[in-house]
């Protein structure tokens, strides 16, 4: 066990390295460094860290027997994995993806590996209400929609910050939030669906999932007035709903509890 905790925590250190030195790459080359080498070191690292995540994860799943997303920490990680997933998959159409891509996932691996408990970042047994075929499916399904959603709002940001206002980037924030938008659908369906047979109800109002309905109606909202409000005012709402995510990510752990928390800081 010892050694498993060893390996993990070189491997997070190893990411959060990675992510620094892809990120001052990127950086670099956006200010001084004017050489298309950067970004594809910058793009090898974002790989490798992904790669990093993967076998992290992989590791625990093999260890605990079901994939490692029942409490903060491990969904953290997760998130972090979704969120380099997609920086590589927006950085094949908009090379400067990467750039905010690289410093998200490394903020969010750092406040996984130094701001949570050491005794949280253990592996432990799942409690009754989460043995179920639906944890995988649900919480998963959530968490992708979270980091799709987030990147395609870190683009809108990045698109207002622009005086010229391209509409490449504009349409990417906006493929960015229409997958993420499918994602957090699905993700919802299947955890009302769980919530029922866990529950004996579809909805509960827990404020997990009253938050996760504002987030569905702040992108539900962007979606359809996309075409009106082209442009500023439609990446100033994505903006918006980026505060929404995290509200409804980390917010409710922190300051509310309900049936989505299990434990200190748990999603």
């Amino acid at each position: 066990m010892i050694t498993r905790l060893l390996l993990e925590n070189q491997l997070q250190n190893f990411v959060l390295t990675d992510c620094a030195v892809a990120t001052v790459t990127c950086w670099a080359n956006l200010t001084y460094w004017k050489k298309p080498l950067a970004f594809d070191l910058a793009q090898l690292g974002m790989i490798l860290g992904n790669l990093c995540l993967g076998s992290l994860l992989m590791a625990r799943t093999f260890h605990q027997g079901f994939l490692p997303l029942s409490n903060l920490y491990e969904s953290l990680l997760f998130l972090a994995w979704c969120l380099s997933f997609v920086t590589l998959a927006l950085q094949s159409q908009w090379r400067l993806s990467i750039a905010i891509g690289t410093p998200l996932v490394m903020l969010v691996v750092a406040y996984a590996h130094w701001a949570l408990p050491a005794g949280m970042q253990l592996s432990s047994s799942l409690v009754p209400s989460l043995r179920s075929h639906w944890l995988t499916m649900h919480v998963s399904v959530m968490i992708m929609s979270y980091a799709s959603l987030m990147m395609g709002c870190l683009l809108a940001l990045v698109y207002l910050s622009m005086s010229s206002h391209p509409h490449q980037l504009e349409e990417l924030s906006y493929q960015s939030l229409r997958f993420g938008f499918i994602c957090l659908t699905l993700g919802m369906i299947s955890g009302a669906v769980w919530a029922n047979e866990a529950w004996g109800s579809y909805w509960s109002w827990d404020p997990k999932e009253t938050w996760a309905l504002i987030t569905w109606l702040v992108f539900a909202a962007y979606l359809h007035t996309r075409r009106i409000w082209h442009g500023t005012t439609s990446a100033f709402l994505a903006c918006v709903g980026f505060v929404v995510i995290w509200i409804c990510y980390l917010g409710v752990n922190w300051f509310a509890q309900g049936l989505h928390s299990y434990g200190w800081f748990v999603l």
